[in-house]
């Protein structure tokens, strides 16, 4: 183990690793988000204005920025050379569980447990697009690296990938084509860039993007929500 920080707040919702430099977000229960230093184990700063706990975090791959979204229902953009939050998107009715920054374009993805899932604009800071479909809370959601897809996950058991080429310039909130829908809840990205999605969890498969056909299968003995940073337990929402 590299480094241990510890945290007056009761839980970690979230973490970001800086594309660049030796730093963390963490997102925290307690509404506050903190900007750690790894490599020398300190505090650099933290950041204080949602109203509840904050579950999804990234940084920007190029600029100064991070997003975060949270339990008061708002998607947040902060630079955090200026240290402060430059403005704040609304729309969901929930509680917002994952949020992220597209890899080349200027959107935000942001998955919420009033069931859908919003791409917006951080430059207009306008919602581009809806996306509907799912019947549970949203988990997750997230850009393909390198196509125009996002895939979700929910607590309805099923991971969806939605096409988004339409996408650039809708002149309102516009409602996308789900590309697929999979069995199973949420789950897992490979460490390298590939066109084979994802891996997914109550039953767990990994799809092609392309071919649609599962090429591997786990199953697990309870559902999971999220492989990576959500608390697995069957709890409504914690």
């Amino acid at each position: 183990m590299l480094t241990k920080f510890e945290s007056k707040s009761h839980r970690v919702k979230g973490l970001s690793f800086h594309p660049k430099r030796s730093w963390i977000l963490a997102a925290l229960h307690d509404g506050v988000i903190q900007l750690w230093d790894y490599r020398m184990g300190v505090l650099l700063d933290k950041f204080e204005e949602h109203e509840g706990p904050v579950r999804g975090i990234d940084f920007h791959k190029t600029q100064p920025l991070f997003v975060s979204g949270g339990d008061d229902y708002k998607v947040k953009v902060w630079n955090y050379k200026l240290r402060r939050c430059l403005f704040t998107l609304t729309g969901h009715l929930d509680y917002i569980r994952t949020v992220q920054f597209h890899h080349e374009a200027p959107w935000i993805v942001s998955a919420s447990d009033d069931q859908t899932i919003r791409i917006w604009n951080w430059q207009s800071r306008t919602c581009l697009s809806v996306l509907t479909g799912h019947n549970h809370y949203i988990m997750s959601a997230s850009f393909h690296p390198r196509e125009d897809l996002i895939v979700s996950a929910s607590l309805d058991m099923t991971v969806r990938v939605w096409d988004t080429s339409g996408t650039p310039a809708p002149p309102a909130p516009v409602r996308h084509h789900c590309a697929r829908a999979l069995p199973g809840v949420v789950a897992h990205r490979a460490r390298q860039p590939s066109p084979h999605a994802l891996v997914c969890g109550n039953v767990c498969s990994s799809y092609p993007a392309i071919a649609r056909r599962c090429i591997a299968m786990l199953v697990p003995t309870r559902p999971l929500y999220r492989l990576a940073s959500q608390e697995c337990a069957r709890q409504r929402r914690r």
